[in-house]
């Protein structure tokens, strides 16, 4: 068994006291190294949260790393591995700004004021890409709203979508900034579906 191997095990066999998630596991061997991530982690979740959102521990460490460009999978060796740790800490303020200025962006310029009007977080990680990698291309960028409600309403980030996160990512890095339809070119090119029809809405 290879260590992802071990902690699925872990976690599927953990059935007394709390439930160990993977992202505990992982953000263990965080505070391992870096004594302040505990607090630092309530920190943020406790400033994004206060206004009605959901943000877990789950979604700062899949940002971290997908910011970072380790990618948005979890895999035991990326936190085992010498730089990944010490990387997420010397960029935590960085990295914990462009979080705070998407969901910030999000609450107060879109149709998005709470958790229930928010139901895949992941769909967030595209736009704070940018804002972290693309200020300028930030500030000026268009058509946000939509390719939130399009992606939101069609699920086109539920399941598992860490490919789709890397894919997205990857585009934004090449272009240099959010373009509408290449994300939404992305996004099909994925297979997930971004049509509005009825029985979407009413099934």
């Amino acid at each position: 068994y290879n260590e992802d191997d071990v902690v699925e095990i872990f976690i599927r066999a953990n059935s007394g006291g709390t439930r160990l998630g993977k992202s505990d596991l992982l953000f263990s061997l965080l505070t391992s190294s870096w004594d302040e991530a505990d607090d630092k982690l309530e920190i943020i979740l406790d400033e994004l949260n206060k206004r009605g959102f959901a943000f877990t521990r789950d979604f700062i460490l899949k940002t971290s790393l997908t910011l970072l460009d380790h990618g948005a999978r979890y895999e035991v060796g990326k936190f085992r591995g010498k730089g990944v740790r010490e990387e997420i800490e010397s960029e935590w303020d960085k990295i914990t700004s462009a979080i705070k200025d998407v969901a910030d962006f999000v609450q107060g310029s879109t149709f998005i004021r709470c958790d229930k009007a928010l139901p895949s977080y992941l769909v967030l990680i595209p736009l704070i890409y940018l804002r972290h990698h693309f200020l300028n291309a930030w500030k000026v960028k268009q058509d946000v709203e939509l390719y939130l409600l399009r992606s939101l309403l069609t699920g086109a980030f539920s399941g598992n979508p860490d490919q789709l996160i890397d894919d997205t990512v990857a585009k934004i890095k090449d272009i240099k900034k959010f373009d509408l339809n290449e994300m939404f070119g992305v996004i099909r090119s994925s297979g997930r579906s971004l049509e509005l029809t009825e029985d979407r809405f009413w099934a």
